[in-house]
C-alpha cells in the first residue's frame, strides 16, 4: 500500500484552544462536514458502458472491480470522527514546541495567556483512550476504519513551525494486525515491521531474537513516542481469546501502557469473540471504549443501507445484457447473501462469472440461487442459520456469528472454553500444514484452522485439515481461476 506522505502545512484548529500552538495538530486536515466526509469515504471504481463491449478475457479481469467498491453507512461517520476526535485530542498533551512558541500562537488568534491556561496546557493530564470496531465477517470492518485513516495523512515531514525550527517526522497512524499468538512481542515485531515499511526505517532488522521482552515492549514504546503517532491501529484483535491468559495479560497491560504513559490512542477491531475478554479487564474495557464502540452486524432486508449498497455495486455489471435490479432480484440476493456485504459483492462476481463463461450473457434469478449453491457451498449451512438468526448454530462460527446483537450477559456462555492441550496440537498441525502445503498465510491459517476445528469436531486431523482447504478455495475473492480463464477464450465475443 503506497504511503501517504507530505510535507508540513498549517492550519490552525483556532475555534478550539487546546489546539493552538501544536504543531502536530495544524498539520492535520481541516475539520470536514458530515456530508464531506461521507462524501469522501464514498469509494467507486471507474466504469464504462462500452466496457460491455470487451473480450470475455478482460470482462472477467473487470469484476476484481465489484469487491473494491465501498458504500459508508452511519457507522463509517462515527468512525471518521472518532479517529478525529482521537488523533486530535491525543497530540494536546504532546505538544513538542516550547511554551514560547504555543503562547505567540495563541496570543495571535485573541487568547488570553494567563497562568491558568498555562498551567492547563503544560501540566493537565489530558485522558486518552481509543475505540472499538466489532462485527462479524464480511461486514466491512477493516475497509471502513482503512477508509477512515486514509483521510489523514499518513506520514507529515516538518520543518519550521512559526519560524521555530521544527525538523521532525510525524507518523500519524499505524494498522496492524495481531498476532497470532497473542504476543506483546509478536506485536511489537509486528509494529516495528510496519513502521519500517511506512518510513523506510530498519528498526526490526536491529532487534535480536534473544531480546527480552521488557527490553522490545520498551523501544517500541520510545520508537512510537520518538515519531509522535497519532493512532495505533489493531486488527483481528480476536486472536487475543485464545492465547494462554499470562500472554493475553501482558498483552493487554502493554496497550494500556500506551495509552496512559504515552498518550497513543489504540483501536482495536475484530470480531464480537473478544467482547468476554473486554469485560474481564475493566482497565482495558474503560480504555477502549473511551470513545465508543462500532457494532458492525448484517445489513436489514429493504433498508436504506442495504438498498443502497446492492444499487451501488449493480453499476458494475459487464454481461453483454443489461439485467435491471427488480424487487426480486434484490430480495434473492439479499436471501443468498444473508445481507452480508463481502457475501452479496462477491455472489454477484460470481454470477456474473458464470454468465460470461458459459456465453449466455445474463442471468435470471434461477441462475443467482444456482451459483449460488455451487460456488458458496461451504457456507450454505451457515447462510440459513444466519438468516433465521440461529445463533445457537452460529456460535460454532466464531467468525459469523451475530454475537454484538446479544445482551451483554449471554456472552460468556456462548463463547467456547480455551483450547485443551489435544486441541492445541491439533490446531499446530493445520496451521503448519495449510502454511507449508498451500503457502497461506500464518493469520488466515489460523483463523481457517480455529473455523475447521469448530465445525468438524471429534473428526481426525486429515478431514478437518480437508474442510479448511474447501472452506478456503470456496471463500477466496480472487479473479477468476485458470480454468475460466481457459473457458472463457473459447466463449463467442
Amino acid at each position: 500500500m503506497p504511503v501517504n506522505k507530505i510535507k508540513a502545512s498549517y492550519n490552525e484548529k483556532d475555534n478550539i484552544t487546546e489546539f493552538i500552538g501544536n504543531p502536530l495538530i495544524a498539520a492535520l486536515p481541516p475539520f470536514a462536514s458530515q456530508n464531506d466526509t461521507l462524501s469522501n469515504l464514498l469509494k467507486i471504481p471507474p466504469h464504462y458502458d462500452a466496457e460491455r463491449e470487451s473480450t470475455p478475457y478482460d470482462r472477467l479481469q473487470m469484476l476484481g472491480r465489484i469487491c473494491t467498491a465501498h458504500v459508508p453507512y452511519a457507522h463509517d461517520l462515527f468512525i471518521s470522527r472518532s479517529l478525529s476526535r482521537c488523533i486530535n485530542w491525543g497530540y494536546v498533551s504532546r505538544n513538542p514546541v516550547p511554551f514560547s512558541v504555543t503562547s505567540q500562537v495563541l496570543k495571535a488568534y485573541n487568547r488570553n495567556v494567563t497562568n491558568e491556561l498555562e498551567n492547563y496546557l503544560t501540566r493537565a493530564v489530558i485522558p486518552v483512550s481509543g475505540f472499538s470496531v466489532l462485527g462479524i465477517s464480511g461486514v466491512g470492518k477493516s475497509c471502513s476504519v482503512l477508509n477512515a485513516l486514509r483521510e489523514f495523512p499518513q506520514v507529515i515531514e516538518h520543518d519550521t513551525y512559526h519560524n521555530h525550527p521544527f525538523k521532525r517526522t510525524q507518523l500519524v497512524w499505524l494498522k496492524v494486525d495481531c498476532p497470532g499468538d497473542g504476543t506483546p512481542k509478536g506485536l511489537c515485531m509486528a509494529i516495528l515491521r510496519e513502521i519500517d515499511a511506512v518510513l523506510g526505517t530498519g528498526y526490526h532488522t536491529e532487534v535480536s531474537n534473544r531480546i527480552s521482552k521488557d527490553l522490545l515492549t520498551s523501544k517500541v514504546s520510545e520508537c512510537l513516542s520518538s515519531h509522535y503517532l497519532g493512532v495505533l491501529v489493531i486488527d483481528d484483535i480476536q486472536n487475543l481469546y485464545g492465547a494462554k491468559k499470562d500472554t493475553t495479560l501482558d498483552l493487554l497491560s502493554f496497550l494500556i501502557y500506551l495509552m496512559e504513559t504515552f498518550a497513543i490512542p489504540v483501536v482495536m477491531v475484530g470480531t464480537p469473540k473478544i467482547l468476554p475478554l473486554f469485560q474481564q479487564e475493566f482497565q482495558l474495557a474503560k480504555r477502549a471504549t473511551g470513545d465508543g464502540t462500532v457494532r458492525m452486524g448484517l445489513l436489514e432486508k429493504n433498508s436504506k443501507d442495504w438498498n443502497r449498497f446492492i444499487g451501488t455495486i449493480w453499476r458494475f455489471q459487464f454481461t453483454r445484457d443489461i439485467i435491471p435490479l427488480t424487487a426480486e432480484m434484490n430480495n434473492v440476493f439479499f436471501e443468498e447473501s444473508v445481507g452480508n456485504p463481502f457475501l452479496c459483492a462477491l455472489l454477484y462476481k460470481l454470477v456474473q462469472d458464470d454468465a460470461i463463461t458459459s456465453g449466455s450473457e445474463t442471468f435470471t434469478i434461477t441462475d443467482v440461487k444456482k451459483v449460488a449453491e455451487e460456488k458458496l457451498c461451504i457456507t450454505s449451512t451457515m447462510r440459513k442459520n444466519m438468516l433465521a438468526g440461529n445463533d445457537e448454530e452460529l456460535k460454532k462460527y466464531e467468525y459469523l456469528w451475530r454475537s454484538a446483537e446479544l445482551p451483554p450477559t449471554k456472552q460468556d456462555e456462548l463463547f467456547p472454553k480455551p483450547a485443551k492441550k489435544k486441541t492445541s496440537e491439533l490446531f499446530a498441525y493445520l496451521v503448519n500444514s495449510l502454511v507449508e502445503k498451500e503457502q497461506i498465510n500464518i493469520m488466515e491459517a489460523s483463523k481457517l484452522a480455529e473455523i475447521a476445528i469448530e465445525a468438524k469436531p471429534g473428526k481426525d486431523k486429515e478431514e478437518i485439515l480437508g474442510f479448511a482447504k474447501e472452506y478456503y478455495e470456496a471463500t477466496k475473492t480472487e479473479t477468476a481461476t485458470d480454468n475460466e480463464v481457459n473457458q472463457s477464450k473459447n466463449a463467442p465475443e
